[in-house]
């Protein structure tokens, strides 16, 4: 067996499907990742600096934006198709 790609750190709590080559996860290490499924490793990953874990996740295709929801009520949004987080409320 070989490590394909570097995984999460903590316990993953949410999965989305982007496209037939693409899925996102959150997990409570705090990072949002993007995973290339062809190619098994994660193409962009976001680790955000809250003391929240996170709660839920979509993905709002059309716009290609990954939502994620957290345990203090905030609401972050990550481009997922530059890794970029693009914003956060509150």
């Amino acid at each position: 067996v070989s490590l394909l790609s570097k995984n999460h750190r903590a316990s993953v709590g949410k999965v989305t499907c982007l496209d037939d080559e693409l899925f996102a996860s959150v997990a409570d290490d705090k990072t949002v990742r993007v995973w290339n499924l062809s190619k098994y490793e994660v193409k962009h990953m976001v680790e955000y600096k809250s003391l929240a874990l996170p709660t839920s996740m979509c993905f709002m295709k059309g716009v290609e934006v990954i939502l994620t929801g957290w345990g203090d009520g905030s609401i972050k949004a990550m481009d997922s198709v530059t890794g970029e987080s693009i914003w956060q409320m509150p």
